[in-house]
């Protein structure tokens, strides 16, 4: 806006002023004003009306960005506090669900492990009663005495009357003791598959937290980056809108003061009057109540800690054997560590994962997912290439990637920006990636084909 000499008020649109030039235009009407406020004569009323209509607008647009800078704090802080919520959601459905689930397989295992035990103590007495008798026995054969034929006669009819009786009462508790060593290895072999599960749910369980924690890791310092971002930029703005509030008030002010001179309508000119020169005055020295340009900023909520706690210790580390497998060290497998790249994972339940042993070669496969969080469309890939054709056959979008999930023990997923296995590539050794890795090693949303692997 622009005022001529002949104080003809040029057009301004207030609704599309920018936060600059509507202070700008404020302090600039305001300087005029208070020109012809020295002067005594102001300007025409249709030009009095032009400035009071824009002083108006410049206000209602000041108020308006002023509600929706707050209206921005309150939102950003709620996304914190959701992302704390979402959180302690998460951990209190797995809780309810995940371990509530390795619960009852650890105490499957245990009751097994104690059943094995008894099998064996058994076994141990029975085995060694016979190995006792069976010494006894032996310690008591009859002596030879002499060496004719008489005496070697009368000594195979000795040992015929001894031995005789006593084949039957061997085989007996040879019996009985071989059954005990069958018992016991069928139910060692029954709690080695119970102690197997028990492990795949606690790395399940182990794996769920950390994705949890990662999600809720990277959906707090987003929001908080935004909240501190925005608080940072609006105290400068504050300090600009304190400063068109001021004018704009004045104006205000100055303008009511000349429409009041002719009983309230519009002024055509001439001198002022003491009283109104003293209104103009209190108009120039007014200092207006500016703090309803401040912003509640308020506290972001702090983050919420993601307790591993629960496990601390898990299959691999030296602490987890003793404490979920004290009473059995005997009798356990050496635990199957949850896979360590980038964070221990494991296979969720699913045919598609094996059931395990230490010596079967692992399925390997990837589950691609849309969104951060592993949220989004899921598309699961089995060990072998996928070039473009097959991968959009898939729940799959090309172009739409943004986290992925390795399974199988020395496995891998080569990703391609391009069809025909082409453009960047980034590997993914088994393990879990969300949004926050992923796009650190591969682009973002340009994925279009991959090949899932063995390492070795």
């Amino acid at each position: 806006m622009s005022i001529q000499a002949n104080g003809k008020v040029m057009e301004f649109n207030a609704n599309n002023a920018e936060l600059n030039t509507a202070l700008d235009t404020a302090q600039t009407v305001l300087a005029e004003v208070e020109d012809w406020a020295r002067s005594g004569s102001p300007p025409e009323g249709r030009n009095i009306k032009t400035i009071d209509d824009l002083a108006k607008k410049l206000e209602d647009a000041l108020y308006a960005t002023h509600k929706d800078a707050q209206a921005q704090v309150d939102e950003n802080i709620a996304r914190i506090e959701k992302c704390n919520t979402e959180q302690d959601d998460s951990m209190r459905h797995i809780t309810a669900t995940t371990k509530v689930q390795v619960g009852k397989h650890r105490e499957e295992h245990a009751k097994c492990r104690n059943e094995e035990v008894d099998i064996f103590e058994d076994m141990e007495k029975k085995c060694n009663h016979l190995t006792a008798w069976l010494k006894e026995t032996v310690q008591g054969t009859p002596k030879q005495e002499g060496s004719s034929d008489d005496e070697m006669v009368e000594y195979v009819g000795q040992m015929d009357s001894y031995w005789c009786p006593k084949g039957k009462v061997a085989r007996e508790k040879q019996t009985v003791c071989e059954k005990r060593k069958r018992d016991h290895s069928k139910k060692k072999e029954a709690c080695d598959k119970f102690q197997a599960i028990f492990e795949t749910g606690f790395c399940s369980w182990r794996t769920k937290l950390i994705d949890v924690c990662n999600t809720h890791e990277t959906c707090y310092d987003e929001a908080k980056n935004a909240y501190d971002a925005h608080v940072k930029s609006t105290k400068v703005l504050v300090q600009k809108w304190k400063i068109e509030y001021t004018a704009l008030k004045k104006i205000i002010c100055y303008v009511n003061v000349w429409f009041e001179k002719d009983d309230h309508a519009t002024v055509a000119g001439g001198e002022d009057t003491d009283v109104e020169r003293k209104r103009l005055d209190e108009c120039k020295s007014l200092k207006p109540d500016d703090s309803k340009m401040d912003i509640r900023f308020g506290e972001a909520p702090e983050k919420k800690e993601c307790s591993l706690q629960d496990v601390k210790e898990y299959p691999g580390t030296a602490g987890f054997k003793k404490i979920e497998y004290s009473k059995w060290l005997e009798f356990i497998n050496e635990p199957s560590s949850c896979l360590e790249e980038p964070e221990p994972t494991q296979a969720p339940e699913t045919t598609k994962a094996p059931t395990t042993t230490t010596t079967t070669k692992a399925v390997c496969y990837a589950e691609v997912y849309q969104h951060s969080g592993f949220k989004g469309w899921k598309a699961t890939f089995a060990e072998g290439d996928h070039d473009y054709e097959e991968f959009v056959k898939t729940a799959a979008q090309n172009d739409h990637a943004s986290a992925i999930k390795v399974f199988g023990k020395g496995c891998q997923a080569v990703l391609y920006q391009h069809a025909r296995f082409k453009g960047t590539k980034a590997t993914f050794t088994t393990g879990s990636y969300d949004y926050s890795v992923f796009h650190k090693r591969f682009p973002n949303d340009q994925l279009s084909s991959l090949k899932v692997q063995h390492t070795r």
